[in-house]
């Protein structure tokens, strides 16, 4: 963990003079937390039957595959402006996007919710 933060800090030191890079690797680092995510949580606990229920899974990973899609699609978003713009801005296209942000809101909420599962499940023999 720490080197993965010496990397990530002396990563943003070089992107500090070009705040759109900076955009750009901070939601490609994102997006791949959020693939290893569900592979590594989601993926296996979904395909062990009886060791947790559908409504823990919904409760625990809510919309989490939907965030990986938004995420997805503004990390192409911003590769496609870096190599097709000179002047590097970013700003509209979260300005199209706030929309969808919402699925946040819903995500944020249900995290006390998501832990109160989750510990059951650890409770559970075997899990």
């Amino acid at each position: 963990a720490a080197c993965t933060l010496l990397r990530y800090r002396h990563a943003m030191g070089k992107n500090k003079e070009n705040p759109v890079k900076e955009v750009l690797y901070t939601e490609e680092k994102y997006v791949g937390f959020l693939e290893t995510y569900l592979e590594a949580y989601y993926k296996p606990l979904s395909e062990l039957r009886g060791m947790v229920s559908k409504e823990h899974l919904q409760a625990i990973f809510l919309n989490t595959h939907e965030l990986l899609g938004l995420n997805q699609d503004l990390l192409s978003k911003f590769r496609q402006r870096i190599k097709e713009e000179e002047s590097l801005t970013v700003g509209d296209i979260f300005a199209n996007y706030a929309p969808y942000f919402k699925i946040y809101k819903d995500y944020v909420s249900n995290y006390d919710r998501a832990l109160e599962k989750l510990g059951q499940c650890e409770r559970k023999k075997g899990f």
